[in-house]
């Protein structure tokens, strides 16, 4: 993916404009996301889709895992040879799963 310009001008555009005002604003993304949620994972009733890539060397594809043991209705899609940046590539199956989803609840 780091091969397609438009892709890297994209992520640096991103990275540039999440560190714009400085790393506090990221540093405490990561805090609140590390700390316990303060909801029962396992009360939800909303129907979950998780996505990972299976070959993500920055997020374990365990912690997806975990997360969908912990939450009921859950469907995973675990993909083969995606990494950390699967959404580019996947957009429009996750953008479909979420649409059919939406439809169909209404």
């Amino acid at each position: 993916m780091l091969a397609d310009e438009n892709f890297r001008l994209a992520l640096a555009r991103s990275v540039t404009e999440a560190f714009r005002q400085g790393g506090r604003g990221v540093a405490q993304d990561y805090t609140i996301e590390a700390r316990p949620w303060g909801l029962e994972l396992h009360g939800m009733t909303v129907p979950i889709d998780i996505w990972h890539g299976d070959d993500d060397r920055l997020v374990s594809a365990d912690a997806s895992r975990i997360l969908a043991k912990a939450t009921n209705p859950t469907t995973t899609h675990f993909e083969p040879g995606a990494g950390h940046l699967m959404l580019s590539t996947y957009a429009e199956q996750i953008l479909r799963t979420v649409t059919k989803r939406t439809t169909t609840s209404r």
